[in-house]
């Protein structure tokens, strides 16, 4: 047997279904966004970072960066900073002995930062590379540093943006969906009107329907009140 649904769950149904699937999209766009808004965000924390340290690194002469640095770096970050900074010729000056491999093919540009996703200890990782020319007696020539970190913060920082976004358009579907059931049964009233008079109505009592009908029912009507007729 096939299953019917009623002409109100049939409404519903037709006027709900399109808000789930603009909702859905909108939850998809929004995922999106906030993705590109996190990286975004970290991306120029860490260029910022990256630039603090080669600054850092050039005032202290080489030296490494003090632990106060380093655990404010991490506090406002939310994950663990690393560093390595070579100077002309690749030779090692300051930092880790391990970074990140680059994208094959991928070569930072003199002056301009590169970003890219890379895998460090086991760990996802987030990463910039970016070439500066120091006027510098100790370093003479263009200084490559690299700053990467984990990715935990921004991961979450996404969620967090979807998961609100995701509330904000659950809750519009449900009121939406609220208003629609109770429209559609103030809508349907005069169908439900139109029953109750013709439930009135018995063998003897051929009398036409009068009253008040809207538009879209008033054929059906004509039509009763002329099969009354002729009966």
């Amino acid at each position: 047997m096939r299953w019917r649904l009623s002409l109100r769950g049939r409404l519903y149904l037709l006027l709900m279904m399109p808000l789930i699937a603009v909702a859905a999209g909108a939850s998809f766009a929004r995922y999106q966004a906030a993705n590109r808004l996190s990286q975004e965000l970290y991306d120029n924390t860490l260029l910022v970072v990256a630039l603090t340290i080669s600054r850092d690194v050039v005032i202290s002469e080489g030296d490494m960066l003090t632990e106060t640095l380093l655990d404010d770096l991490t506090t406002a970050l939310g994950d663990p900073v690393y560093y390595r900074i070579t100077g002309p010729g690749g030779s090692f000056v300051t930092g880790y002995s391990d970074p990140p491999d680059p994208p094959e093919g991928m070569a930072a540009e003199s002056g301009a930062p590169m970003f890219y996703d890379s895998v460090s200890l086991g760990h996802a990782v987030r990463a910039v590379t970016l070439r500066e020319f120091i006027s510098e007696p100790q370093f003479g020539g263009w200084v490559t540093v690299e700053v990467w970190q984990t990715t935990t913060q921004r991961r979450a920082l996404s969620r967090e943006l979807v998961v609100q976004s995701i509330m904000l358009l659950g809750s519009v579907i449900v009121t939406a969906a609220i208003i629609l059931w109770f429209g559609i049964q103030l809508g349907l009233k005069p169908l439900l009107d139109l029953r109750e008079a013709i439930g009135q109505h018995s063998a003897d009592d051929l009398r036409p329907i009068r009253r008040w009908i809207p538009p879209e029912l008033r054929p059906l009507v004509r039509t009763l009140n002329s099969l009354f007729d002729r009966l």
